[in-house]
């Protein structure tokens, strides 16, 4: 049998984190074919900042998606974040997904307390190779009034495939509690699995991201 697992990163995240690249690795091992989304190009290309918008994260993933179809019998949504929210939205509509696996995924991403009077939200993410250096992103406005469109406690209802929505108990970026709702607004096919000793970021910590590698995927994330 032919598994796919996209991978999907959070807002403005790199695609080679070190978290990305344990969860690539462990799947791999467990005979899972993975590739790991950048959106827009961000990271590995030219990409525009100013097309940079949840409408076009979800697009990506579909365009991966009627890529791989025929090919793979299996294909699953891993998102973080963010990926975790775009995961949800993107089972909503498509029905060539196995399964989602979400963490820590907000309801949205629609709030515009951060954003300028000049229309731009300043933010910062280390490199991936080095993370006491930094990129710094000028996010316009329309990001946040693209989001406005999308919620994950809409979209959770209408998801008939398997959901395992991950909750940190530890969280200080998406309230706990927020991602808990996502999952009691779904029905019997999405499990909530709770994990009490991890928060948001883990992007370079091997061993917080280890306590999911460390189940093999077979407890938290039941790939197994």
């Amino acid at each position: 049998m032919e598994r796919l697992v996209i991978l999907m990163p959070g807002y403005l995240d790199s695609p080679d984190y070190l978290h990305m690249k344990i969860f690539s690795k462990e799947l791999q091992k467990i005979s899972y074919d993975t590739k790991v989304v950048d959106p827009c190009n961000l990271w590995r290309g030219n990409g525009d900042i100013r097309e940079y918008t949840t409408t076009k994260y979800i697009e990506e993933v579909e365009d991966i998606i009627k890529k791989n179809q025929d090919k793979y019998d299996e294909i699953i949504l891993l998102g973080h974040s963010l990926g975790g929210l775009v995961s949800i939205l993107v089972a909503e509509k498509n029905k060539n997904i196995s399964k989602v696996i979400s963490l820590c995924p907000p309801i949205g991403l629609d709030s515009v307390k951060s954003w300028r009077k000049d229309g731009i939200r300043r933010s910062k993410r280390d490199l991936p190779e080095d993370n006491e250096k930094f990129v710094e992103f000028l996010v316009p406005l329309s990001f946040c009034e693209d989001a406005h469109q999308y919620s994950a406690l809409e979209s959770i209802k209408n998801v008939k495939t398997s959901v395992v929505i991950v909750v940190c108990e530890k969280d200080k970026s998406v309230d706990p509690d927020e991602t808990i709702s996502i999952a009691n607004e779904g029905g019997e096919n999405v499990v909530l699995e709770r994990i009490e000793d991890l928060g948001h970021n883990f992007r370079h910590s091997e061993k917080s991201s280890d306590i999911y590698t460390s189940k093999r995927y077979s407890l938290s994330l039941k790939f197994q």
